[in-house]
């Protein structure tokens, strides 16, 4: 098989230009492209499949992995991933192995299946749309890593909620549109997002019940929250038990509107995008191709389950 790896040097502070040279090192006939500024992810994806390779190994965070994905879904070409970012949320919700030789051993012997995407303003992404302060949040997150101290992943986003409850929090009435229902839902907001998969953010369990593979998005919507309250509250979302929250709401579409008099403050797979007051999102079933542990040894029974693991 004629397989390419696409990896982001400069990911997870160097961990990509590691994994890089791992793969050309490990002689398994994988031929290894760099993105550099001139060349995205996405470039060399499109370069890949006019080459005629049969599969695509992601080496990087998750934006280079939602980047490679834009480009596969709807294809045949199924994607691999080795995870060398700082959150790697979409790996670990999918036992993908965190250790870049075992997760090239998972992407040259596992299990194919087919998972959902989604779409955001035409766009594709893997893991999670967020809108409102968790967004304002991940804009911080680039600064923090050219700071002078190293702060490891987890922490970068722990740094990046402390600085954000320093400054004052906007609560923005958002109004979502739901398609299917013919349902409007309209709320003064803290946080709102759109997940393909169960955590964000390198360790928040924002949407704990989400599947990549049951054809819908799950939407948790946290209303206004003063700061005591958020405080007093974040390890709830940590652990995946905030949704009993009285500011928390949860509902599941394939397809809404969310609209803002104001710009909305937005991130997706990581990469903040240029605030908009209009976002339209979907979900895209079974529309990209992964491959997944074939032996199953690094998925718990809480993602087997969400999996289902439902051949190619």
């Amino acid at each position: 098989m004629k397989i390419a790896a696409i990896v982001n040097p400069i990911s997870g502070d160097g961990r990509g230009a590691r994994c890089g040279k791992m793969i050309k090192e490990s002689n398994r006939g994988i031929d290894v492209f760099e993105t550099t500024l001139l060349q995205t992810a996405a470039d060399l994806t499109w370069m890949a499949l006019a080459k005629g390779y049969q599969m695509v190994i992601a080496a990087g965070g998750d934006g280079t992995v939602s980047e490679v994905a834009g480009v596969l879904a709807g294809s045949k070409i199924p994607l691999a991933v080795i995870p060398s970012g700082t959150g790697n949320d979409f790996s670990k919700g999918l036992g993908i192995p965190q250790n870049p030789r075992e997760a090239l051993e998972t992407a040259l012997c596992g299990k194919k299946i087919k998972i959902d995407a989604g779409t955001i303003n035409g766009r594709v992404f893997i893991n999670a749309a967020s809108f409102g302060l968790d967004a304002k949040l991940t804009g911080r997150i680039p600064a923090l890593k050219r700071s002078r101290f190293p702060f490891p992943g987890k922490l970068l986003y722990l740094i990046a909620f402390f600085q954000e409850m320093s400054q004052p929090i906007g609560y923005p009435e958002v109004e979502v549109h739901f398609q299917e229902k013919g349902e409007i839902v309209s709320r003064r907001t803290t946080i709102l997002v759109a997940a393909n998969g169960p955590q964000y953010g390198a360790m928040f369990k924002i949407a704990p019940e989400a599947s990549f593979t049951d054809g819908f998005l799950d939407i948790c919507w946290i209303g206004k929250m003063r700061k005591k309250r958020i405080l007093t509250n974040i390890h709830k979302v940590l652990m995946g038990t905030h949704l009993d929250l009285p500011e928390t709401g949860l509902f599941r579409a394939r397809s809404f509107t969310i609209r803002c008099d104001n710009e909305l403050n937005c991130q997706v797979d990581g990469e903040v995008l240029e605030s908009r007051k209009e976002y339209s999102i979907g979900c895209l079933p079974r529309a990209l191709e992964v491959v997944i542990p074939g032996d199953q040894k690094w998925q718990t029974a809480e993602i087997k389950a969400k999996l289902k693991l439902q051949p190619a």
